[in-house]
């Protein structure tokens, strides 16, 4: 008489789900995109009512814009899955350029100071 026992089988099947979990394989995957740039500033507001001041207190404001300096290069990107084609519409700068398979990739080229946006 034989003894079978099940513990080769779920060894083999835990040996088999670390390897598809250390390539990244999924069941299901999230389909959302996001933006990402390599260059960004906050508005610094300083006192100089104050004549004898030995060190000066920086406010950097929160807002919900990106904010850049005025002919400043910056370069964005779109990650997530499920990306195809990435048509850029940028007002307020020069488009420099775009890359990646499928087009994830501008340099913006700012212009002077106001206002710009980024349509995608």
């Amino acid at each position: 008489m034989t003894k079978t026992t099940i513990l080769p089988v779920i060894r083999a099947l835990g040996i088999m789900l670390i390897v598809l979990w250390s390539l990244g394989i999924k069941a299901q995957t999230n389909n959302s995109a996001t933006l990402i740039w390599d260059y960004q500033v906050g508005c610094i507001e300083y006192d100089y009512d104050v004549k004898e001041r030995k060190f000066f207190l920086e406010s950097v404001d929160d807002s919900r814009c990106i904010r850049v300096c005025e002919y400043a290069d910056v370069n964005y990107s779109i990650q997530g899955t499920n990306i195809s084609n990435v048509a850029w519409e940028i007002t307020g700068g020069t488009d420099s350029g775009v890359s990646g398979s499928q087009n994830q990739n501008a340099a913006v080229s700012w212009g002077a100071a106001g206002s710009g946006t980024i349509k995608i």
